[in-house]
This record gives C-alpha cells, structure tokens and sequence, in this order.
C-alpha cells in the first residue's frame, strides 16, 4: 500500500503536495552528499595522522644513530605561522625527510605546494627555492604535507656556515614515530588539517548536524491531505505502530530516490573534489572519498534519521493534541512561546560571550553551542511567528479576504510554518556558519606593511665575526642597528642609544655616560637595557646572535637574514599577532 501511496503522491494534482515530495527528495539528495562528504573529512583525517607520524622527526639516542642535526623554527606572516625545519644532514647520502627526494641545497629551501602558491611569502622574504621535492614543480610531495596548502619548507644554511653549537641544535636519527609516543619534535606550529577527533567533532556540528535538520524540517513539512488521511485512519482503527510502520516505510520510500542521487553524486564528485568551500584547504584528488565502509554508513545513517523523524513528530503531534485538546494545527500554546524566546535569549547571551572570549578554544566551543541553540530556536519560534503576523491584518479595516487571512495564520500556524520551514532554517543555517567563518578567519592583505618606525629583534644561528658590519651594511647607512647581548643593548655610544628611541642627541651629557632619561625609555620602548662605551666592538655569542634594529619591515630584514645567515628569527618586540583560532583549521 505504501509504494502506491508514494506513487500517488508524486502523481498528485495538489501542487503543494507534488512540490512538497519534490522538495524531499532533493533535501534527502543533498544531506546524503553532505553525509559522504563529512565520512570522507573524517576518513582523510586519520591519512593525515598517518602523514603526520610519518614525517615526524624522531631525536637521535646516540652519536651513531644520527643521520642529520636540525633547528626548528616559526616565522610568523600575517596571522599565520608555519614551521621552517633546518636541516644539515650527517652524510648527504641519509634518507631524506618524507616527500623530499634529496637534502636542499646549501643556501635554498624546498617548499611545500602552499607556500609556493603564496608568492608574496617567497618573493617578500626572498627565498632561494631548489627542486628537490618529490612534489609538482620541485616541491615537497604529498607524502610529507599534511594538505596541499599547508605552509612548510625545508632549509638549508648558507654555504660556509652550519647550524651553530648547542642550543636548540638537535640531532634526529630519521623521521617517522607514532603520535603520543615520546622522543619525536613536534614538526607543526597550526596545523592545517585537524585530528581525526576534531575533524569528527567539526563535520558533526557543521555539516551534520545542519544537514540533519534541514532533512527532519523537510520530513516534517505536511501537506493538509496526508494529514486528513492520518485522521482518517486513525479514525478507521489503526493501531498506533500500524500508522508509525506505515508512515516510515512511505517516508523511505520518498527519500530513496534522493538518498540513491545523492550517494552517486558522492562516488562520483568526491574523488575529484580537492577542496572544501571556507575551509582553505587544498588537498589531493581523492582525499575526500569516503571508503566503502564509510560511505555504507552515511547511507544507513541517512536512512535512519528519515525514518525516525517520520515518526517522531506523529507522537509529538498526538502528544499535543491530547495535552491542548485541539489540533496540532492550532496557534503556539504559552509553553512553545516561552521556549522559543528563552533559547532566543540563550542565543544571544552566548554570541556576546564568543565575541568577547579571548580563548580560542573556549571561543570555538561557544560558537557551536550557538548553532545548536539556533537549530533548536527555529523549529520552537516559527510557528509563533506565523501566529503573530496575524496581528497586523487584525489592526486593518474589516474585509472579508483580510479576516480569512487572519484566522488561517492564527489557527493554521503549524502547517503553514512546515511549508517554509526548510527554507527558513537553511537561510539561519548560512548566516551561523559564516558568521563563525567570518570570526575565526581572515588574513592580512599585506602583512609585510609594518609601520617604518617599528623595532624589530633579528636573531641567527652560527655568527661570526664581521656578521654586525654585513648586517648594517644590507640594511645601510642610515638605518640604526644595535648588537644585544644577555638582554642588554650594547651601543657604541650614549646619541646611539638616544636616537634609537626617539630621543634628542641633546640629552647626553658626555661621551661613555648614559642619562637615566635614556635608560628609562629604552625600558618602555624595548624592554631591554642598555649600555654604551663599546666602542663600536661586537663579539659574536654562540650559539645565537641578536641585534635591534628600527626602520626595516620584518620582510625586508627576512630577507637579509636569509641571504647571509642560518635559521634567523625575526619579530616585532611589540608584536600583538593573534593566530587563526582551531575552528577556522577544518571551517
């Protein structure tokens, strides 16, 4: 009976029940390609598990066990930061690290196929790139990026210098070691694919979940002639389950050809989809096809939820019913008001408090349970809204097409609601999630556009001697630059030191003495202290070297560090960057 039930109602002269047939299985299509989609992000995230294990590198126990000596470090650009590994290998013929097919070569960088696509990066830093990677273009290959637009590089110092004594020189004996286990260097500064943990977490709520209850609102819509025909056999002595078995089987029935479409839209689009929209990942072709297992699962998962939302209204619809001694049909009842607007509450009270939360965990975690809260705040308040638009037509002068309009918003509420339901809570939908997008992404336009007057702290491995002259030369004459040793500034004398912070040459007394007014303002300015009387003479520290300097961008000292020195660091001393939060790495 069901299978002509469902045929009469593809066939029916009702536009609105033949639209509303439509509108399901074009929701259940939709929501299985999502369902396939969120299965492959998971199932790619235990690839990138296996990536991320494989590339680690794991530190030498012994002398003879090490292949190679490496330095971290993690330039920051924009908002972004993302790891520089350099590397000097033992014997050039050791195996080098996953997805190069060769050590680099003295003096260039072996790049990841997102740092290459971001130019600006390469060109403002003025990176020697080499072709060594197994990738495209020389680049590092897939199997030791986490995604194609993540941001890596591999480096290799200068010839003639090395990665210096000591310090934060490790030795690794190779790459590879299982996540959690002790004795490897975490490699990833903001990864830019999730655990599989969080990617099960973030498919979930954003695209599951939505998807979800744009499938149930769409279950939900009923057109008036299937429910007169409940009534009446209800009325005609159907038992309860008898109704509830009808109604899922005519409800799977419906959503079946949607489910079929949507799962080979899934076979068949996944395996070339390289990208998911706002998430700014890049990744392999097939990464995002679900396996066969996975895939399976989507479908029952779909199957299971249009089945129980076909019976779940029916007993919220009896329940009603009974409780208001009328139809479901009728105006919201005080308690549906007073639900409505307490989650409405509870959903602004909680976009305040994620606006203005400084963690980014603690931001994440409420921005989720916004959208919860606005999933649940829709299907409680719509058919109130419907009831209180009624109240202008009330207020207009007395007609009779206005007072018919009136009373069918006022009593009909719930079945008009149903009808735009769908397209009321995918509109909410889009709003929440790019409201988060638009909150925990973004990137600086030109991040190597500092203010002139900034001060900025240059740090490289290995100096030596002649290192202070080559770097005052490269950023020239007129650029003041100030060696720092053990935390203290070391000018060659006291209108040095006055001018590097703005102050008047005027303020110093005498030659070789320091008026408390300059020590004082290099304290506000830089956080360090200063000393003068050096003479103009420098001595190389190992295992590092630092010097201060001001009117040079961060890019344009990038790159005089990277012409002439070994794993430089640079930073702005008054620098305030705030990373991308942990949501914005899977959405």
């Amino acid at each position: 009976m069901s299978v002509a039930v469902v045929g009469a109602l593809f066939r029916s002269g009702d536009r609105i029940v033949r639209a509303a047939r439509l509108a399901l299985v074009a929701v259940a299509s939709l929501a299985t390609f999502l369902a396939f989609l969120a299965a492959g992000i998971v199932d790619n995230a235990f690839t990138v598990q296996d990536v991320r294990e494989a590339r680690t590198p794991v530190l030498a126990q012994s002398h003879s066990d090490t292949i190679a000596e490496v330095v971290m470090r993690g330039p920051i650009w924009g908002d972004e930061q993302f790891p520089i590994v350099w590397v000097q290998p033992v014997a050039a013929t050791g195996p080098p690290p996953p997805g190069l097919s060769a050590w680099p070569e003295p003096g260039h960088v072996v790049v990841s196929p997102g740092l290459l696509a971001r130019r600006e990066i390469i060109d403002e830093w003025g990176l020697s790139l080499s072709g060594v990677g197994s990738g495209a273009d020389g680049t590092i290959g897939d199997d030791g990026v986490l995604t194609r637009s993540e941001l890596l590089a591999y480096a290799a110092p200068p010839e003639g210098r090395d990665l210096g004594p000591g310090g934060a020189r490790l030795a690794i004996s190779g790459f590879g070691l299982p996540t959690g286990a002790d004795g490897g260097i975490l490699l990833e500064t903001d990864p830019d694919y999730p655990s599989p943990l969080v990617a099960a977490t973030g498919a979930l709520l954003f695209i599951g979940v939505p998807s979800g209850a744009l499938l149930a609102a769409a279950i939900q819509t009923r057109a008036p002639a299937r429910s007169r025909r409940i009534e009446v056999l209800r009325l005609l002595g159907l038992a309860r389950h008898q109704l509830q078995t009808m109604l899922v089987l005519e409800t799977l029935l419906l959503v079946a050809p949607g489910i079929v479409a949507g799962s080979v839209a899934g076979v068949v689009v996944l395996p070339y989809l390289t990208t998911v929209p706002l998430t700014g990942w890049e990744l392999a072709p097939g990464a995002l096809a679900p396996s066969p297992v996975s895939s399976l699962l989507a479908v029952l998962l779909t199957l299971a939820l249009a089945g129980g939302m076909a019976v779940v209204p029916e007993r919220w619809r009896d329940s009603a019913s009974q409780s208001v001694g009328r139809s479901a049909t009728g105006p919201p009842t005080p308690l549906q008001r007073a639900l409505g607007f307490s989650v409405l509450a509870g959903s602004l009270v909680t976009l305040v408090v994620a606006g203005s939360s400084r963690g980014p965990w603690v931001a994440s975690t409420l921005w989720a349970t916004l959208l919860v809260l606005l999933l649940a705040w829709t299907p409680l308040t719509r058919t109130a809204i419907w009831a209180l638009s009624a109240t202008p037509l009330a207020r207009q002068p007395t007609s009779p097409s206005r007072d018919l309009s009136r009373r069918q918003l006022s009593h009909g509420a719930s079945a008009l609601a149903a009808l735009v339901g769908p397209l009321g809570l995918m509109t909410l939908l889009s709003g929440a999630v790019l409201s988060v997008v638009a909150t925990t992404t973004g990137h600086a336009d030109n991040p190597g556009a500092e203010p002139d007057n900034q001060i900025v702290m240059v740090s490289w491995r290995d100096p030596h001697v002649g290192d202070l002259d080559v770097f005052s030369h490269a950023v020239g004459p007129t650029i003041p630059v100030i060696p720092v040793a053990d935390g203290v500034g070391l000018a060659s004398h006291c209108e040095l030191a006055a001018s590097f912070v703005d102050l008047p040459e005027s303020v110093c007394e005498s030659a070789g003495s320091l008026p408390t007014v300059v020590r004082e303002t290099w304290q506000q300015l830089t956080g360090l202290d200063v000393q003068v009387g050096m003479g103009g003479e420098w001595a190389p520290v190992p295992p590092s070297a630092d010097v201060l300097v001001r009117g040079v961008p961060i890019a344009g000292a990038y790159r005089i560090a990277f012409d002439h020195f070994t794993a430089p660091d640079v930073y702005d001393i008054h620098s305030g960057t705030k990373i991308v939060q942990p949501v914005a790495k899977w959405l």
